[in-house]
């Protein structure tokens, strides 16, 4: 784990395996633009669960922008 000023502790997030294939497939299936997505889990904790494909309303294969209804019902999924 890396060095961490004095008071301060590093947090890494976790991440399902089937959230982690699920980011995969989506960034192979998006290619050669980007991929956008969301991930969420329990409030607070270092794990993330669940991963919300978005739409890049961007079109572009060099930034991205998530669509605001996809933000939208990943937000309200994850609440």
């Amino acid at each position: 784990m890396p060095e961490m000023p004095a008071g301060r502790v590093a947090v890494v997030l976790r991440l399902d395996r089937a959230a982690f294939d699920q980011i995969c497939a989506a960034a192979y299936r998006e290619y050669p633009l980007e991929m956008c997505g969301l991930i969420a889990g329990e409030e607070g904790a270092d794990h993330a669960a669940a991963f919300y494909p978005c739409h890049n309303a961007a079109e572009s294969a060099k930034m991205y922008t998530i669509d605001p209804k996809d933000h939208l019902r990943a937000e309200r999924d994850a609440d």
